[in-house]
């Protein structure tokens, strides 16, 4: 697992701030995907909106990570 850059960790702050816990707004789903693959080292891949589960992974995982920089 890699370290957040700070461009990649102001964009999950202001994901976090608006986020509501069910939709991903779709100016975020590149980036989520692009953090998500450079942060934990797998080829990027943008998952399907038809995929819940891997939309909830991602943001799980950079939930946690961010979670990590914000002293939670």
């Amino acid at each position: 697992m890699q370290c957040l850059d700070a461009g990649e960790y102001e964009t999950l702050k202001q994901f976090f701030g608006q986020f509501d816990g069910r939709k991903i707004d779709e100016k975020y789903a590149e980036p989520l995907a692009r953090i998500h693959a450079r942060v934990f080292t797998h080829k990027y891949a943008l998952p399907c909106t038809c995929s819940p589960k891997e939309w909830k992974r991602f943001v799980e995982d950079l939930k946690s990570v961010y979670d990590t920089y914000e002293g939670a």
